[in-house]
């Protein structure tokens, strides 16, 4: 899969939930409908499933491509 067949940060649905999530957050702390423990714990797992989106989707390789990177493509010389 080449860089331009990704869908851009912006067009996923994960990013934006994540994002909601991060607005939910910080909205609940200074409510004080949350402590600065549960804010910060539901930040980070909103940034964790931003950057582990984009780490599955890097990590979608054509399997011959992938092969060909590992070098192991032609191993009958």
């Amino acid at each position: 899969m080449a860089d331009t067949d990704r869908i851009p940060i912006y067009k996923q649905k994960t990013f934006w939930t994540a994002i909601a999530a991060l607005v939910g957050s910080v909205a609940g702390y200074f409510t004080g409908e949350m402590s600065i423990v549960s804010a910060i714990s539901a930040i980070l797992v909103a940034l964790g499933g931003i950057f582990m989106r984009q780490g599955i989707e890097k990590a979608k390789v054509n399997p011959t491509t992938n092969a060909a990177l590992r070098g192991d493509a032609n191993i009958t010389g």
